[in-house]
């Protein structure tokens, strides 16, 4: 009680629904994008791939913490590894997709 007496306001949130998260899945992604850039390397993010990691990276106690992981590992990993292995180097485009199940990264 006493805590709550020196609260000048109370704000709710209101859940995040799935546009919401896709938004977030888009910002995160620009980064990469940065990255990838820098090295002229192009990404292209589609829907499918944008509603795959949104879905992977909600949780219903965290909200939207837990994107960052999934943007990780569902994408950034794969994209190193490809880095790692010589199959993508500047100059490349790369199309990140999703067949609901997984996602697919292909080498245009």
């Amino acid at each position: 009680p006493e805590f709550l007496n020196r609260l000048d306001d109370t704000i709710i949130f209101n859940p995040l629904n799935e546009q919401g998260l896709i938004s977030i899945v888009e910002i995160m992604f620009k980064e990469l994008e940065k990255t990838l850039h820098n090295r002229g390397i192009k990404a292209v993010l589609s829907e499918e791939a944008k509603k795959f990691i949104a879905k992977a990276g909600f949780d219903i106690v965290y909200g939207a913490r837990p994107l960052r992981r999934a943007l990780y590992e569902l994408v950034e990993d794969k994209i190193a590894d490809m880095i790692l292995k010589d199959e993508l180097e500047s100059g490349d485009e790369i199309t990140i997709d999703s067949n609901g199940e997984k996602i697919i990264i292909k080498k245009k």
